[in-house]
């Protein structure tokens, strides 16, 4: 069924909190500094904050966590945390407009960035939600590495729900059928920091005035021709 804890809660770095087979709403803010353990649950939350010595666990499949404001990753705990089978919503809460915090290192375009870098499996904005993304933690740069992306707004090469900063990239699946949509490519954050897809061609999309340029340089090929067509013939 579903159990809700009503008003802020928080774990102690000592502490532990599980959830299995349930549905857990927390409706007050939520501030994580021990174990936070899932397997398998439908876990709600109004604020998400982990402190520096929580994190987050999960079981093979199944696990599934809904933020409706903010959530605040400020943990150090990279070999404790796991969320690669994990599913993670931003819904509508107060607003549509959400904090996110990044905790993971930026490993570049590579698989790697999967181990013990706080990864999720999917990442889901849908419904007109936005995500603002800050650093997590002291160490400048960061990055959030996901398998599929749902519910991005593109237009061009820039993602319009997105709002990054200079330094901070997220990173996805080419291959993954979910993640068609996106082509493989390279996308701009709005504000700075890259969407960047790991297995695919690794091209950005072209910037409009790159398409214009590339369509009058195309147009001036086929003049070029034309007028030496016309003189050898």
């Amino acid at each position: 069924g579903t159990n809700t804890v009503a008003g802020d809660f928080t774990n102690s770095a000592t502490g532990t909190v599980k959830t299995t087979s349930t549905t857990a709403v927390f409706t007050g803010v939520f501030t994580n500094n021990g174990a936070f353990v899932s397997d398998p649950s439908n876990n709600y939350f109004s604020d998400l904050i982990v402190g520096a010595t929580g994190y987050l666990t999960t079981g093979a499949t199944g696990d599934s966590f809904f933020i409706s404001n903010d959530f605040m990753n400020n943990s150090a705990q990279n070999t404790l945390w796991d969320t690669t089978a994990a599913y993670l919503s931003f819904t509508t809460g107060t607003d549509s407009s959400h904090n996110f915090y990044l905790a993971g290192v930026d490993l570049g375009n590579t698989m790697s960035g999967y181990t013990n870098n706080f990864a999720w499996y999917t990442l889901d904005l849908a419904g007109n939600n936005t995500l603002n993304l800050y650093d997590g933690n002291s160490t400048a740069g960061g990055a959030l590495y996901v398998d599929e992306l749902l519910g991005l707004s593109i237009t061009g090469n820039m993602v319009n729900n997105v709002f990054g900063t200079s330094g901070l990239n997220v990173y996805y699946l080419a291959s993954l059928g979910s993640n068609l949509y996106l082509g493989g490519l390279t996308y701009n954050l709005t504000g700075g920091g890259q969407l960047i897809a790991i297995g695919g061609g690794g091209a950005s999309v072209p910037e409009p005035s790159t398409l214009l340029l590339l369509a009058a340089g195309f147009g001036g090929l086929l003049a070029t021709r034309k007028r030496l067509f016309n003189r050898n013939s």
